[in-house]
């Protein structure tokens, strides 16, 4: 009887459990990897505990539920690329059981499942499904709606938008003025990114304008923290005020200091609630007023009204005057005349009082005198 064919199923029996035992030791060390969008990613794949021929590398992508090639290396050098997408990767294992590729520049479309085979002599093909997960940092932008901060009412003083962040970016504000307060509104978009809008609000003052507000956004897993400086806009009426800024023997300049948001665009100069003419002596420039060779016929009150296109303001200020003239010489020599005649005045007083004090001395000796000789007569 012939036994040929049971001889061969042995034959192919003993062949299976010494691939078997063979591949007990072999493995494909890989990992979960990560990356960012911009930054060069490394997906690992090396194959360790064996010393079979490795006869061929391939990688794989998960397209539409399907793997397909898109890198083939066979040793000792031979490299090809069977996608437009291949072509974004580099092979940078040193070694033949070092499969590992670079991809320098990646997206959100480079995320997936990737297959790492290596197909080795005699024991067969080796492989392990690799996950790719690609993060982003968002674009972060604060702005401002100008027409809704007027002075004394509550508005939305900085808005700040993380766009198209992954994962969900964290939004914060640092040094806020008191009594501020925000909300967060949260998008998510079909790619898987997401996007934070923060609305800072507070009552709007003259004092928070200018105020600098950093806008804070964070990713804590990919250690992302990003801060946007940003100074707060806060309109209001001019608040004026007037000041002598030059002041010369025969010229004097008065400014109308104005603080406003936006700037004053206009400046109206008026004496005792009458618009000044310019004259010789009185001219303006803006928010200046030149007086030249001043006297006291140009005293009074004078008023600056500032405006922008939140209202005006209005301020003012005595000016006083005194003569520089021969009549105000005169006047002065006539005071010192008059103190100096008051004063020659008052010594002649002086004198015939003292004068007549000794002469009644002298009288009321010669009366004792004479009444003493008659009491010894």
């Amino acid at each position: 009887m012939d036994d040929t064919p049971g001889h061969v199923i042995h034959a192919w029996f003993l062949w299976l459990l010494l691939l078997i035992s063979l591949s007990k030791g072999i493995r494909v060390v890989d990992g979960p990897i990560t990356g960012v969008v911009g930054s060069p990613v490394i997906i690992n794949c090396l194959l360790l505990d064996t010393n079979e021929e490795i006869r061929q590398i391939t990688w794989q992508k998960e397209i539409n539920r399907e793997y397909k090639n898109f890198y083939i290396f066979t040793p000792p050098d031979r490299e090809r690329i069977l996608l437009d997408f291949g072509k974004k990767f580099k092979r940078i294992g040193n070694k033949f059981n070092n499969a590992s590729l670079l991809l320098s520049d990646p997206d959100l479309s480079d995320e997936g499942n990737y297959k790492c085979i290596f197909t080795i002599f005699p024991s067969g093909p080796f492989e392990r499904v690799i996950q790719v997960t690609i993060f982003v940092r968002p674009s972060v932008t604060v702005t401002v709606d100008t027409d809704a901060n007027t002075e004394g009412c509550e508005s939305n003083v900085a808005i700040c938008t993380a766009a198209n962040g992954k994962p969900e970016p964290l939004v914060s504000w640092s040094d806020a003025p008191s009594a501020s307060k925000s909300t967060e509104n949260t998008t998510s978009q079909i790619n898987g990114t997401f996007t934070v809008r923060s609305v800072l609000r507070t009552v709007a003052t003259r004092k928070i304008n200018d105020h600098e507000v950093f806008c804070v956004v964070k990713q804590p897993l990919i250690d992302t923290n990003i801060s946007v400086p940003f100074r707060l806009n806060v309109t209001y009426a001019p608040v004026v005020k007037v000041l002598i800024v030059d002041q010369k023997p025969n010229e004097v300049i008065a400014d109308c200091e104005a603080d406003a948001n936006p700037p004053a665009s206009h400046y109206t100069w008026r004496k005792d609630n009458e618009r000044i003419l310019e004259t010789t002596n009185i001219q303006t420039e803006g928010s200046r007023m030149i007086i030249k060779e001043p006297t006291p016929s140009i005293n009074g009150f004078y008023f600056c009204e500032a405006v922008n296109s939140k209202g005006s303001g209005v301020a003012s200020l005595y000016f006083y005057f005194t003569s520089r003239s021969y009549s105000g010489m005169l006047a002065s020599g006539i005071i010192l005349l008059m103190l100096a005649m008051t004063t020659v005045f008052a010594l002649a007083w002086y004198k015939i009082k003292q004068r007549s004090e000794r002469n009644d001395a002298d009288e009321s000796g010669m009366s004792n005198e004479g009444r003493g000789e008659d009491e010894e007569s």
